[in-house]
């Protein structure tokens, strides 16, 4: 059967790695499955506890953990991961997400069909203070709610741009490696980018005219983190990362003109929701996007508006 690697980075995921691991351990895929596992230089327990609750694994999956001696980046943490991986089939997924049980097997079989060398599926879906576990096990038997609480980049669910690490994959071979450009590196130091990084692979993808199948069924359920106080910045660090996204894949501001305008006009609201002053790229990005002043007035009210059904779906 064909060997899969599961690719993850961990930053300070102490709470959140026991849920991903048992979600790991009930999948039904047969074959033979390794699990990489990248710790970017954890300032909390996460290295303990995924040791300790590893052990659950053991009767199925092959493990590797590798660890950064400093805070490199998830670019840099991904791209070693890769790099170590044995599997025919690579997985990128997060540690602060739990997969459907279907999954890999999901991923696999997608695979079966001729020309495909990437496979994506639903992702987005936030728990929020729901239980990981049980609300896992509730989407898998209510299959048809997953369609409405996913949120994804693009339509069709294949698109390019659906190729987000909470559950991307590819052929071996199919990217040059280093797969993740480390120009998007995202690390703890304030200067740095965030984001983008997984889009600017479905881009290169998509001008190598490489095939992309969904992988319908399998879902992943993002462990939602609490606010804190460094992630005021966080607009203007997506800012910084898909401008550059835009600088390095111009035509996508014309192939994919609807997707890119709704885009910024997301961050440009989360940027004057927090209050934080322009920057050059607001200027880029207007002009290569031709956003006037008035879809700019557009874009704060679609944004509350947006904001405020957000909260309202999942308060439910």
């Amino acid at each position: 059967m064909t060997r899969v690697s599961i690719v993850t980075t961990l930053y300070n995921k102490e709470d959140s790695i026991p849920y991903f691991l048992a979600a790991l351990a009930r999948q039904s895929y047969a074959g033979s499955v390794e699990l990489l596992v990248v710790d970017d230089a954890s300032t909390d327990a996460s290295v303990a506890v995924f040791k300790k609750n590893a052990a659950i694994l053991l009767a199925r999956f092959s493990i590797k953990l590798l660890q950064n001696r400093v805070n490199a980046g998830n670019c840099v943490s991904r791209n070693a991961g890769i790099a170590a991986a044995t599997g025919d089939i690579l997985i990128i997924t997060d540690a602060d997400c739990v997969l459907s049980r279907n999954f890999v097997e999901t991923y696999v079989r997608a695979y079966e069909t001729p020309g495909v060398v990437a496979v994506v599926s639903d992702y987005g879906i936030e728990l929020g203070v729901r239980k990981p576990l049980p609300t896992l096990a509730h989407f898998e038997s209510h299959p048809w709610q997953v369609s409405w609480w996913r949120r994804v980049q693009d339509s069709p669910s294949n698109s390019f741009l659906n190729t987000v690490t909470r559950g991307f994959s590819f052929r071996r071979g199919a990217l040059a490696e280093p797969v993740y450009d480390v120009a998007f590196n995202y690390t703890k130091a304030e200067d740095s980018g965030y984001g983008w990084e997984d889009v600017d692979v479905g881009c290169r993808l998509h001008q190598q005219g490489t095939s992309i199948a969904y992988a319908a069924g399998a879902f992943s359920l993002h462990m939602t983190h609490p606010p804190v106080s460094s992630e005021t910045a966080k607009p203007l660090r997506s800012l910084q990362n898909f401008a550059l996204l835009h600088r390095k894949h111009p035509w996508l501001a014309t192939e994919k003109k609807r997707w890119s305008r709704r885009t910024y006009g997301r961050i440009f609201f989360a940027q004057a929701k927090e209050q934080l002053a322009r920057t050059p790229d607001n200027d880029f990005l207007e002009q290569h996007l031709s956003v006037s002043k008035t879809t700019l007035l557009l874009y704060k009210l679609w944004g509350g508006l947006y904001h405020q059904a957000r909260r309202l779906k999942h308060a439910f």
